[in-house]
């Protein structure tokens, strides 16, 4: 890695957004590619790289502000957009966790496919991030833990088995902490950055408050009238379930396009997450 001072790289750290893309191609694609920068900026000794704890996750900065892209604004636009939680599968001998698996697989890939028409991205980069592994006791990967500390959006599979995971509790608790910034004075529906969406349908009474104090994700005005009905009776995975193709297409469709609505009017400002300090929120008693 290169000895130089970072001042003489890339400028302050408070001008690096300013930088332009004229900076060195090695610094650009090896040094601020997503899986390295969050352990080299750490790990390196002041003055050998840019003095920040972690990618400064900005959507539109520069452009917002007038300057030039730069670095940073390649950095940020290599982390995942959303992050999707939802109920790992069991073990059980009678309910094959592949196949639960298999069919969140299918949405995460679809919902990909439509926010990536959406939001620009560089090539290669994904618009979300999937944990596939199975939850053991406390075991929370780092690049797990980087992707609720830098995404921009957080979609939470409502399902039965969801709201009784103290897995995912946890992982709803560490992307409530996270600040979000308004960038305009536009209403977002989901001004928390947490879109619950309706995986199979729950009673009223088992959703925990921390829950129903969030805006739930609806697919509103859509030409089909009868499609939200739908939704809400049946859950996304319902849809799938009874081979409604035309609603779970409309469905996955209306919530990519709330997503960019929410990216293009805020930002969540990115966190440094310790597995030690996430609690089960869904088990916690609202004050």
């Amino acid at each position: 890695m290169s000895s130089e001072p970072a001042s003489t790289v890339l400028g302050e750290s408070a001008q690096a957004h300013e930088c332009s893309y004229s900076t060195e191609r090695n610094w650009r694609e090896n040094l601020f590619d997503l899986r390295l920068v969050p352990a080299i900026i750490m790990a390196e000794p002041p003055g050998t790289v840019p003095t920040l704890p972690a990618p400064y996750y900005y959507w539109h900065s520069a452009r917002l502000r007038g300057g030039t892209p730069g670095v940073f604004d390649e950095v940020q636009r290599r982390t995942p957009v959303f992050f999707l939680s939802y109920a790992h599968p069991g073990r059980s001998r009678r309910n094959s966790p592949r196949e639960a698996t298999r069919r969140v697989r299918t949405f995460f890939q679809d919902l990909q496919e439509n926010v990536g028409q959406l939001v620009a991205r560089p090539a290669g980069a994904d618009p979300g991030y999937m944990d596939t592994s199975v939850p053991t006791g406390g075991r929370w990967t780092d690049e797990l833990l980087n992707a609720l500390g830098t995404c921009q959006v957080f979609v939470a599979l409502l399902s039965a088995p969801y709201l009784s995971s103290p897995w995912c509790g946890r992982e709803w608790h560490a992307f409530a902490q996270r600040t979000v910034v308004p960038l305009s004075a536009a209403n977002s529906e989901h001004p928390t950055g947490i879109f619950p969406v309706l995986w199979a349908p729950v009673r009223s009474s088992q959703v925990p408050p921390q829950i129903r104090e969030v805006q739930r994700f609806s697919p509103a005005d859509l030409p089909e009238t009868d499609i939200c009905e739908q939704y809400e009776a049946n859950g996304v995975f319902g849809l799938k379930k009874i081979r409604d193709s035309l609603a779970y297409d409309a469905v996955v469709w209306r919530l990519a396009q709330n997503i960019e609505e929410f990216l293009s009017s805020n930002r969540v400002e990115p966190k440094t997450l310790g597995k030690d300090e996430l609690r089960d929120i869904f088990r916690e008693k609202v004050s």
